[in-house]
């Protein structure tokens, strides 16, 4: 964990370096997230040791119930956060806050093109709706989610 938290690190400082060094960093909006819990069972996707309570490949996502390849929260509930320098994009009044709302990872699509100004109907599909919500003006204003719930799989019997 520490390995890939250095070499992620070591990524995320040179984006930044490149973007300061060509002028880009003040007009740049960072949004930094994960896509899942950490791996909590071994037997799902690593190595099975004697003992699976020790093995080094497991992760804990306490005091959130499951991990990894999960549909409890453990497996689907991350942080994120996002950064701009440019106060035209996060103002002051929300800089520094915490905002908990409930979002889906799907929606950073319509949520990116609402913090960039473009219409909401921007790449919307003809032939595949798009299924994105924008949440950035409730990130911005501090309000509650668009969203009241999330479907976490859909099963269709063939």
């Amino acid at each position: 964990f520490v390995g890939m938290m250095t070499a992620v690190d070591n990524a995320h400082r040179q984006v930044v370096d490149a973007l300061k060094t060509n002028n880009m960093w003040k007009n740049t909006l960072l949004i930094f997230m994960s896509d899942n819990g950490g791996s909590a069972y071994p037997e799902l996707g690593c190595k099975r040791k004697k003992n699976k309570w020790s093995d080094p490949h497991m992760g804990s996502n306490f005091p959130l119930r499951g991990g990894k390849w999960t549909f409890w929260e453990g497996g689907v509930r991350t942080k994120s956060f996002i950064y701009s320098q440019n106060k035209a994009v996060i103002p002051e009044s929300r800089r520094g806050k915490v905002w908990d709302g409930l979002v889906s990872m799907t929606d950073w699509f319509a949520t990116i093109i609402a913090a960039a100004g473009l219409p909401d109907n921007s790449f919307e599909g003809k032939r595949h709706p798009r299924d994105s919500k924008s949440f950035w003006n409730h990130i911005i204003s501090g309000t509650d989610s668009a969203r009241l719930w999330l479907e976490l799989q859909v099963w269709k019997e063939a």
